[in-house]
Parts: structure tokens; sequence; C-alpha cells
């Protein structure tokens, strides 16, 4: 299997708007045919973010041990509910788990609701970008509460991720070959990954090939594709030692 590179993909190609007019008309002409925007139309024919309001509240120890986490949401999907569950969910199950670490208790609860407004879709974050900024606003002030610097608040409570995903080998051509899992839409995950790699590795990104899921490789890659999996997410424990003496803690 061969994956193209498709160029940005972050939720505006999910739904159809005004795309269908151009391919009516490169149909019916045989010849190619756009579709332009004013800056006025991008904001009320095209396909926005939905608007939220998200309350949240925390319960911590007096020494920054945050132990009850609570947030609702309430989602404005507009005249259509096309993207409206999804998107919801997603402003709560992208940001309680950053701080289920120490959590002894968390509830997660939203309402979503159609008004008569442009309908709202699928757009970068896909409602995480929402819920995120409410719980990580919240977080400042509770530091600002307890009068704890913000940083190590968050290094008290943060959620620990120590199991890496990804396979580093060193190639003929004194090159690292870095193996992963994950397919770049545009989200930057090669070059991210490249540059974590190379930090670690101390060499420059450009010294990192990054060959994701789609590249042919061979039998003896293929596990290390599969395990490479969810690889956005997770850490990589990995040094210059390890990738010479082939440790498996290399991955």
């Amino acid at each position: 299997m061969e994956k193209p590179r498709t160029g940005g993909g972050f939720g505006a190609k999910q739904t159809a708007v005004c795309e269908v007019y151009p391919a009516f008309v490169a149909w019916k002409t045989g010849r190619p045919a756009k579709i332009t925007y004013t800056r006025e139309e991008c904001q009320t024919a095209g396909s926005p973010r939905h608007e939220m309001e998200l309350h949240v509240r925390l319960g911590a120890s007096r020494e920054g041990k945050i132990r009850v986490l609570d947030l609702y949401t309430l989602s404005n999907t507009g005249a259509y509910g096309e993207h409206g569950p999804t998107t919801v969910g997603l402003s709560g199950h992208k940001s309680i788990p950053l701080y289920t670490g120490g959590l002894e208790a968390y509830r997660f609860s939203y309402d979503v609701v159609y008004t008569n407004l442009q309908p709202t879709g699928a757009c970068r974050g896909y409602g995480a970008t929402q819920g995120i900024f409410a719980v990580e606003s919240a977080v400042n002030e509770l530091a600002e509460t307890l009068g704890m610097d913000p940083a190590a608040l968050r290094e008290k409570n943060i959620v620990r991720v120590d199991v890496g995903s990804a396979t580093i080998r060193l190639g003929d051509d004194s090159c690292y070959n870095m193996t992963i899992g994950a397919a770049d839409m545009g989200t930057g995950c090669d070059t991210i990954l490249a540059q974590m790699a190379a930090e670690l590795l101390g060499c420059a990104p450009e010294d990192t090939e990054v060959a994701d899921c789609g590249i042919p490789i061979n039998p003896a890659l293929a596990h290390a594709i599969y395990r490479a999996t969810g690889v956005w997410h997770r850490s990589l424990p990995i040094t210059p030692e390890k990738i010479a003496l082939g440790t498996p803690g290399a991955y």
C-alpha cells in the first residue's frame, strides 16, 4: 500500500458546502472551474468551527494535587447537526485525560443545540481545541489561587506517557530512518517527530528520514509499523547508544 501526499486535511474536506457548483460547471463545460469566496463569504457561507461555552470546575489540595475535574460543554451546531455530537465529545475526551494521572473523580457532560445560524463543520482540532483551552485556562486560574507556578502545577498533575512507539534505525547512508504508523495529512507529524528524534540523537532534522504507514516496507519492518500506531501522542525515549546497540528500549 502506498499513501500519496494529500496536503492539508484539517476537516474542511469532510463537508461539501459549495464544491458541487464548480463541479457542475466543470462537468458541463469540460473545463476547469473554481469558486472564490470573499472574506465576508468565508464567514457566512463556509463551514466554521463550533461555538462552545464551557464550564470547568477543579478540586485540588493545598499542595496542588488536582483531585476532581468537572467539565460541561454547551455547543452551537448551527442549523444542521452534521458534526454536532462528535465535536462536542472531543471537547471532553481530549482535555480531561491530560490530568487523569492523579484524579479521584471526574465528570463530562454536554448539550448540543440547533440555532438559526450558519451550520458548523469539522475544523482542525475538531472540538479538542475548545475543551483544552477551557481546561488549561482553569488550571492557570487554579495555579494563581494556590500561589503556584503554572508549569510546576502541571508537572505535578499531568498524565505520564512513558511508552514510545517509533522505530529508528541507522541507515547505510549514515542517516537515521524512523518508521511510524501515523499518516501526515498536513498536521505536521512527520516534521515534528523528525525534530524530536534529531534533538534526542544530537543530529540535524534533515538527517532523520521519516517513513509513514504508506511507504512500501519489507516484512521485517511490518511489526514495527504496527507498534507505531498512535505515535503522535507518545514519547521517544531513545539515545544514540540504544540505536547503535539495537537495544529493545530504543523503540
